[in-house]
């Protein structure tokens, strides 16, 4: 009988622990979030061309920044919509000693939709993957120094496309900080989230 009871409340024990974890779990169906992002360093610079004859000096980056709306589906599952936007410039130095011939200039902006899937978890960091798929608007330049163009610009592919592990920390129930790593225009990027449907 002893035995009996000490499984029976070993049961009782798992399911308030179970309904714990699942009541402590800071998202629910329908919650939607407002997110800022920064991401470094910019991985633009490998779309600038590299030319024969020419080293790149000066080199100057902005971004991406960007900013998402998130919306939950169920409690670990979330899908969205993000907008970027990142630049990268090189001046390119003769490499025979003649100086600075003329600069290159690239500029993004990205519309993506993800979709995240959060593991669930009783604490206040939480463990995320999440996926990006979209189009990229590209402009930019290559200039001479007098202002005229040195060669046609090429745009990089128009799939904009990344893909991440992040974790998300409340500093209460509607702000969130994260940190995320991963393959894209950026390796790392911090950011915040602000809840949109406060209760």
């Amino acid at each position: 009988m002893k035995k009996s009871l000490l499984i029976s409340l070993l049961f009782c024990c798992g399911i308030a622990f179970s309904q714990q974890n699942k009541n402590t779990f800071p998202f629910k169906k329908k919650d939607h979030f407002f997110s800022l992002q920064y991401g470094f360093p910019n991985t633009m610079k490998n779309s600038l061309e590299s030319i024969f004859g020419f080293q790149q000096t000066n080199k100057k980056s902005l971004g991406p920044v960007s900013i998402a709306y998130e919306y939950h589906v169920n409690e670990l599952m979330s899908v969205g919509i993000s907008i970027s936007y990142g630049a990268y410039s090189a001046d390119y130095k003769d490499v025979i000693g003649a100086g600075v011939a003329f600069k290159g200039t690239l500029r993004n902006t990205a519309l993506l939709l993800q979709s995240t899937k959060y593991f669930e978890s009783d604490n206040k960091a939480l463990l995320y993957a999440k996926g990006s798929i979209g189009i990229n608007l590209w402009s930019g330049e290559y200039k001479k120094t007098d202002g005229t163009d040195f060669k046609n610009f090429n745009a990089p592919t128009p799939i904009g496309y990344n893909a991440v592990v992040g974790l998300k920390y409340g500093f209460n129930t509607n702000t969130y900080g994260y940190l995320e790593a991963g393959y894209g225009k950026y390796i790392v990027a911090a950011g915040v989230a602000f809840k949109l449907n406060k209760k």
